[in-house]
């Protein structure tokens, strides 16, 4: 069996059976920031109504935008000013609510590379509870809203890329990796983000984290699979994709026989047959 290295050509032979020359760097249980009332990204009291309508707008719309104003300014870089984990999370929850509504997202998060770092900053905290919930506000964001996603991603996609890759699929823990494929899967699988999930499964260090990914637990595996999926029956991948590919084939062919349906995912074995 052979793996793909940082070194190697595409037509090499690989070394050992799908590792990486460069090792993930260290982090923590689907962790978000070292504070953790930092989940409350950045909504302080100030963002409570104030039932003038300063501008014309709606109170519940000037509430919205400056939910994510706040977000952006120095208060909310340095957390919630709060250390009531309880008040961190009801804030955390206002601003999801805020995420919904097309006008704050579409104007103002989905516009700015610093409202979107800040998500994949926080989906690295050490606590579960506040990454999971971040983690849900970021899942909001790329699946709720696909035009503007897919501008955003398309103007962005080297940092945003490279970002959600080291910090969710190489985490060490296996709920972060997990959840960070599956919603992987989600945003490649969007038509409206067809031309993104070319350019992303053409690249070998995307094939590489993938196949790294089949060989972890059940959880990771079955969502490395459906991001699989896409490497596999793309047909415009590039040489350096098809040629690993081509020569992992009998490891990958073991790893993918091993694979067992969870309850939840009914069409799991026929797509397994497909692949083979």
């Amino acid at each position: 069996m052979v793996i793909p290295t940082q070194s190697l050509t595409p037509t090499h032979a690989l070394k050992q059976p799908f590792t990486s020359s460069t090792p993930p760097p260290p982090t923590t249980p689907f962790a978000f920031s070292s504070n953790a009332s930092q989940i409350g990204l950045g909504i302080s009291n100030t963002c409570m109504p104030d039932h003038h309508k300063l501008d014309g707008t709606k109170p519940s719309t000037q509430l919205s935008i400056r939910c994510c104003q706040i977000f952006g300014t120095k208060h909310g870089s340095c957390g919630l000013m709060e250390n009531n984990n309880e008040v961190a999370l009801l804030y955390g929850s206002m601003l999801k609510e805020c995420l919904r509504r097309s006008q704050v997202a579409t104007m103002h998060v989905l516009q700015s590379q610093q409202y979107m770092s800040k998500f994949l900053e926080y989906v690295t905290l050490p606590n579960y509870t506040f990454a999971s919930h971040a983690g849900g506000m970021l899942e909001l964001l790329l699946t709720r809203h696909t035009s503007t996603v897919a501008e955003f991603l398309t103007n962005n996609y080297e940092w945003f890329f490279d970002d959600f890759n080291s910090k969710l699929l190489v985490s060490s823990n296996q709920l972060t990796k997990a959840q960070g494929l599956s919603l992987m899967g989600h945003v490649l699988s969007e038509v409206k983000n067809n031309d993104l999930m070319l350019r992303y499964v053409s690249n070998v260090e995307n094939l590489k984290l993938v196949m790294n990914a089949l060989r972890e637990g059940k959880r990771v595996q079955l969502k490395a699979f459906r991001v699989f999926m896409l490497l596999v029956e793309n047909q415009d991948n590039a040489v350096g994709v098809t040629n690993i590919q081509r020569m992992n084939t009998t490891k990958l062919l073991e790893l993918l026989d091993g694979l067992k349906a969870s309850g939840e995912d009914q069409h799991f074995d026929e797509d397994k047959a497909h692949i083979i």
